[in-house]
C-alpha cells in the first residue's frame, strides 16, 4: 500500500444509495490496491452528486481507499454485508472473487430495494434472480 495525495469532492445525501465497490484496480495492476483512473471513484462521485448517500467496500483497497478519498462523502465498510444492508442498489464495479462467491441471498435480503447493477458482467444472474434480486448487467 502506497501513499498518494488526498482526493475530495462534494457530498450530499438525500437517498439511501449504495455502491459495492468503490475501488477497481487499473488495467495495469489487476487484484491490488492500485487506485489510478479507479472507475468506482467516478461512479461513486456520480451518486453522490446526485444526492444518494455512498457506502462502498473493496476487499484489498479498502485502507488505501479510505486515506485517499476520505473527503469524499463515501462511507467505507468493512464487508460487502454492511454495505448491502438497507441499500437500494448495489453497484458492482470490479471483478473480485470474494463478490461472486458472497451469500447473496442473505446480502439481498437485507436490502431495501433488491436491484444489483453489476458493471463487469461478473455476477451469476441466475443464482441472484432466485435470490430474489433485480439483476441488470450495465456498463458494456
Amino acid at each position: 500500500m502506497g501513499g498518494g495525495t488526498k482526493k475530495s469532492c462534494s457530498p450530499s445525501s438525500k437517498s439511501s444509495k449504495a455502491a459495492l465497490s468503490v475501488c477497481s484496480a487499473s488495467p495495469l495492476s489487476p487484484h491490488t490496491d492500485d487506485l489510478r483512473e479507479a472507475p468506482a471513484i467516478v461512479v461513486a462521485r456520480q451518486f453522490i452528486a446526485r444526492g444518494a448517500n455512498v457506502r462502498a467496500h473493496d476487499p484489498v483497497a479498502l485502507a488505501r481507499a479510505r486515506q485517499e478519498y476520505a473527503d469524499c462523502g463515501i462511507v467505507f465498510c468493512e464487508s460487502a454485508a454492511e454495505v448491502a444492508d438497507t441499500a437500494d442498489a448495489l453497484v458492482l464495479v470490479t471483478e473480485w472473487p470474494e463478490y461472486r462467491d458472497l451469500a447473496w441471498e442473505d446480502l439481498v435480503g437485507g436490502m431495501r430495494t433488491r436491484l444489483i447493477l453489476d458493471g463487469r458482467h461478473f455476477l451469476d444472474r441466475s443464482r441472484l434472480t432466485r435470490a430474489g434480486a433485480h439483476y441488470a448487467g450495465i456498463m458494456g
